[in-house]
């Protein structure tokens, strides 16, 4: 079996490999059906012009920190310009938004079209317009699926991605900095900057989807009018305890326009029957946007599946105080936020981000439990580590790779070169035994006076004797001179 040193190379290195993931914000303001950009992130148009929007040209930005401290734009490749549209040029234009208005971003899978119950790509937006500098409001307005790509499939480089969110309708006009922002694996996160001019909205926002309707036999919902309201969850539970009376706590952001209750319900999957809620109200907020954490509790317990699958919905909601029912199973309203989340028996990993400051009921048992499981999977690692090495040291020696590569001949090499002089000299001494003798006038007797096919040669030691290429024989004496 012969392997070519990069084929070595890799086998000794395959170990220490980790996956990685790698995306960016590629358009701002997609026309889904024209399959049209009408805005671009900041600067494409001096690094992307001509390329596809999957290609690696370095817009894969890297705060190395999460939010807030993470969220700075890159000063090497998103630089804020002065004015901030010669960021952009006719072909890749800046983008106009409207405030209210659904927006479509597009970014490039990476390969990474399948990446679970990760956190998704998270938007925000500069609390100002038209400012000097770049900032941040540090909770975000939205949060978009990132796995939302056609093939939703994995090691698909090029595969397209695409969600929306709505810009919220208080947003005031002028030129704002947005975020579009993304953590693949733990601490690992990624960036991408653009500028938008918001416009006022000239009418009414148009109606979203409906919610679906009550389950059978539940209380008839009651509508509620639509507003310029927001609310979204940050590091949602992935997992809750399914006992009934247990609860869990959910950190909401939201906006409030006028003194309202926001609330966090629980539902079985294709169901509208609340299983467990928990609410807190609020004064206006007016343009700013707030965050408070919500308890939630399960009101009946919750059968554990067999297979760990999403079998609940979580979903945050927020109604005028003068609206709201609690008698009422689903409330409706056009200000929700939806997420899975799954039931267990104990809950070992309790966010979709590793520091998120949601539920508190951790215990020092669970931190014990999995600070453990880490040192056991550490060592895993390490014996796996040493076990390849091992086996990749020993398909070199098998092959030779050693010699062929024109590396150091190895200790056994040199402890059988030594053998072999070694056993030369004893031999050379056993030659010299047999063959010599001596008469009682001390006279040499050589054994062999034929003078041909002797030649003279020295042993490691530096010492000559002669060899008989003919005969096979070898003496320490001159065979000329010992007639």
């Amino acid at each position: 079996m012969r392997l070519d040193r990069r084929t070595l190379v890799f086998l000794l290195i395959a170990p220490f490999l980790r996956s990685s993931g790698h995306s960016w914000l590629a358009c701002v303001d997609y026309d889904e059906a024209t399959s049209t950009c009408n805005g671009y992130a900041r600067n494409w148009y001096n690094v992307m012009a001509g390329q596809s929007f999957s290609t690696d040209r370095g817009r894969d930005n890297r705060p190395g920190t999460d939010f807030p401290a993470g969220l700075v734009c890159d000063q090497r490749k998103e630089a804020r310009t002065t004015p901030v549209t010669n960021a952009y040029d006719a072909t890749y234009p800046m983008a106009t938004l409207t405030a209210g208005q659904t927006v479509r971003w597009r970014w490039p899978a990476k390969n990474h079209a399948t990446v679970g119950t990760q956190r998704g790509v998270q938007v925000f937006i500069s609390p100002t317009a038209d400012a000097t500098t770049d900032a941040f409001i540090p909770t975000p307005i939205a949060e978009m699926d990132f796995s939302a790509c056609n093939p939703r499939q994995a090691n698909v480089d090029n595969a397209d991605c695409q969600d929306t969110f709505v810009l919220p309708a208080n947003t005031p006009p002028g030129v704002h900095t947005m975020m579009w922002w993304w953590e693949f694996n733990a601490g690992e996160f990624y960036n991408s900057c653009a500028d938008v001019n918001v416009v006022a909205s000239t009418g009414p926002a148009p109606a979203p989807a409906p919610a679906p309707g009550p389950a059978p036999g539940s209380p008839t919902p009651q509508p509620v009018a639509a507003t310029a309201n927001f609310v979204g969850m940050i590091c949602p539970p992935v997992a809750v305890v399914g006992t009934q009376g247990s609860s869990f706590q959910v950190d909401v952001t939201f906006t409030a326009t006028a003194n309202s209750v926001i609330g966090v319900d629980i539902y079985r999957e294709g169901s509208t029957t609340s299983v467990g809620r928990g609410t807190i109200t609020t004064d206006t907020t007016g343009a700013r946007t707030v965050m408070r954490r919500v308890t939630v509790t399960l009101n009946e317990p919750q059968p554990i599946p067999v297979e760990i699958s999403s079998t609940h919905i979580l979903r945050a909601w927020l109604v005028p105080a003068s609206s709201y029912d609690a008698s009422v199973s689903w409330i409706m309203t056009t200000t929700e936020a939806l997420v899975p989340v799954e039931i267990s028996n104990a809950i070992k990993l309790h966010h979709t981000c590793a520091q998120g400051s949601g539920s508190e009921s951790s215990s020092s048992e669970d931190s014990e439990e999995l600070a453990k499981a880490k040192d056991a999977n550490a060592a895993l690692g390490t014996l796996f580590t040493l076990l390849v090495i091992g086996v990749a040291l020993y398909v070199l020696y098998r092959c030779n790779c050693f010699a062929k590569c024109g590396l150091p001949a190895t200790s056994s090499n040199i402890r059988t070169e030594r053998v072999n002089s070694r056993s030369k000299a004893s031999e050379m001494k056993m030659t010299e035994n047999a063959v010599v003798s001596v008469d009682r006038d001390h006279s040499v007797t050589p054994p062999n006076r034929e003078r041909s096919g002797w030649t003279k040669h020295e042993d490691d030691n530096g010492k000559a004797y002669w060899f008989n290429e003919q005969t096979g024989e070898s003496q320490w004496e001159n065979p000329i001179t010992t007639i």
